[in-house]
């Protein structure tokens, strides 16, 4: 039998999905409806936090289990890594979204951006295996900073080697993804859900429309 992975939503309705395309929009994407009344926050457990991180890749099942084991034993360290997740989450939405919008991101959240991750990256270190060089980071990391690191690499990465105009976000939701449709022409996190869900609304309005 196949186990599914999805995180616990507690009373939202929704579910979440991994649509981002770069593993630091998806991480953005954690809070759905986020600038609506009552937003939902996915990360809002050890327990989700983890599954998370195995959806997108980052840990496996074991590392993951070590995650949730940790956090746990360190009741009160545990509850400010969460918060400061949070912190850095909104760091990440708030400049990628500024960029899809097509302004200038805030110097002060880039600044916290940059104090965030001079705080917890290490230097990571150049190698050399007899024909060329690479650059890695040292190995067998604890399962949070490995969390870590690997949303610097995907920060990095965006900023950095994609075209910036492809980074875009859901017109209704909210959520970034890297749009790499040939002709630059998506609009949804996923035409099942806001896709469908805007024309349902644009159809009732039309209706509403004719009957007035």
């Amino acid at each position: 039998m196949v186990n599914i992975l999805s995180m616990n939503p507690g009373s939202y309705t929704g579910s979440y999905k991994v649509i981002g395309g770069e593993l630091c929009f998806d991480f953005a994407n954690t809070v759905s409806w986020r600038n609506r009344k009552s937003p939902h926050e996915w990360l809002d457990s050890f327990e989700n936090l983890s599954i998370w991180c195995q959806l997108v890749g980052i840990l496996d099942e074991f590392e993951a289990k070590h995650l949730v084991h940790t956090l746990t034993n360190t009741r009160k360290t545990g509850s400010g890594t969460l918060s400061e997740l949070y912190s850095l989450r909104e760091a990440i939405f708030n400049i990628f979204t500024a960029v899809a919008d097509k302004k200038k991101p805030s110097e002060k959240v880039i600044s916290h951006l940059n104090a965030f991750f001079k705080e917890k990256i290490e230097k990571q270190k150049i190698l050399y295996n007899g024909s060329e060089f690479h650059v890695a980071w040292r190995k067998n990391l604890p399962p949070y900073e490995k969390l870590v690191h690997h949303i610097y690499d995907s920060v990095i990465y965006v900023m950095t080697q994609i075209d910036l105009t492809r980074v875009k976000k859901c017109r209704s939701c909210e959520w970034l993804f890297h749009d790499i449709s040939r002709n630059r022409s998506r609009r949804w996190c996923v035409m099942e859900d806001c896709g469908n869900r805007n024309k349902v609304n644009s159809f009732n309005k039309r209706q509403r429309g004719l009957k007035s």
